[in-house]
């Protein structure tokens, strides 16, 4: 089954630079059928950096956080993995899958953390930075996005970063 992501990432022009405020827009994106109808839709997706300046250590670990939404009137789907070239350790999945129920949106956001996080981050980046997500579905198949990591400010600011005790000792 051919997999294709329609879905666009914007940022502004500051390109993660440190010290300048970094804005984003997320749209949506889905994982289609081989009859075209999207089987996962995937909103909002991004993976959550560091409060600027400050930059994403090589070893940290990093939340992924979005809404994904099984077809209505389907069979419903599970995320099983997680994966970023960009990451050198196995992503966390907590639960080891995610339950997407046929049409209802589940959030990677559990209000106390992300349901994924991606361990060990090859090397340094700053919030503005882009990373590919490669998202496994027991029933879609698998799909890459590129996504933004995005600098915890403004809105992101409420979202909660990786779990204390995963950040490489300094």
């Amino acid at each position: 089954m051919a997999l294709t992501a329609g879905g666009v990432l914007l940022a502004g022009c500051s390109g993660g630079a440190p010290g300048r405020r970094v804005e984003s827009r997320v749209v949506t994106t889905s994982v289609p059928s081989p009859d075209r109808t999207p089987q996962v839709k995937i909103r909002n997706l991004i993976v959550l950096g560091p409060e600027p300046p400050a930059e994403l250590a090589a070893g940290a670990d990093a939340p992924v956080y979005g809404t994904l939404i099984a077809r209505m009137g389907g069979p419903g789907d599970k995320l099983v993995a997680v994966a970023s070239p960009d990451f050198a350790g196995v992503t966390d999945v907590k639960g080891g899958t995610i339950a997407l129920p046929a049409g209802e949106g589940v959030s990677l956001n559990t209000g106390s953390g992300s349901k994924v996080v991606l361990k060990g981050l090859r090397k340094a980046v700053h919030g503005g930075a882009y990373t590919t997500l490669k998202l496994r579905f027991e029933r879609a198949g698998e799909m890459s996005q590129r996504v933004q990591i995005v600098p915890r400010q403004g809105h992101y600011r409420t979202f909660s970063p990786a779990p204390a005790g995963t950040r490489p000792p300094a």
